[in-house]
């Protein structure tokens, strides 16, 4: 158990100093360093075994996947919406026009719903109902602990 701690410790604090070093969007290697204690806290909080944790964290890249390709058709269409909106001067769309993106968006917005309620009912092969629950309890979490450690690092950057 120390071993474990020890090893989460040290990847907190290089992904503490990765995050600090970038200015900009997180670099691929913040990203890695994100995963790898992602896994590990992961790990730890399901205490699965070997042949669960193989096919738990095959389905779970399957949903990431499915879920970074929605969040990319989500961010174009926005990105769409941005560039009608900036390059609309004086002429402006009609309600139809601006419903398109609107309805789009939506409907990408319910297909990540959809996908996150897939991912979780095919765990039920794999996980129980208590680890299921540890899981949605660890993904946020996990997500609040980072955007804290994030906040704080660009919060003291911008002290120094």
């Amino acid at each position: 158990m120390k071993v474990v701690l020890m090893v989460l410790i040290l990847f907190a604090a290089s992904f503490v100093s990765v995050v600090a070093q970038g200015r900009g969007p997180m670099s691929q290697k913040a990203h890695e360093k994100i995963s790898e204690l992602e896994k590990l806290k992961l790990m730890e909080t399901l205490n699965l075994d070997e042949s669960k944790m193989v096919k738990f964290f095959a389905r779970r890249k399957e949903f990431q996947d499915k879920i970074q390709d929605l969040n990319k058709q989500r961010n174009d269409v926005l990105d769409q919406v941005q560039n009608a909106l900036n390059n609309e001067g004086n002429s402006s769309k009609d309600e139809q026009y601006y419903k398109k993106y609107v309805e789009s968006i939506k409907t990408i917005d319910l297909n990540l719903v959809r996908a996150r309620n897939e991912y979780f009912n095919s765990l039920r092969d794999i996980l129980t109902q208590k680890q299921l629950a540890k899981l949605m309890v660890f993904e946020r979490n996990f997500k609040k602990e980072l955007r804290d450690i994030i906040f704080k690092e660009r919060r003291k950057n911008m002290q120094d």
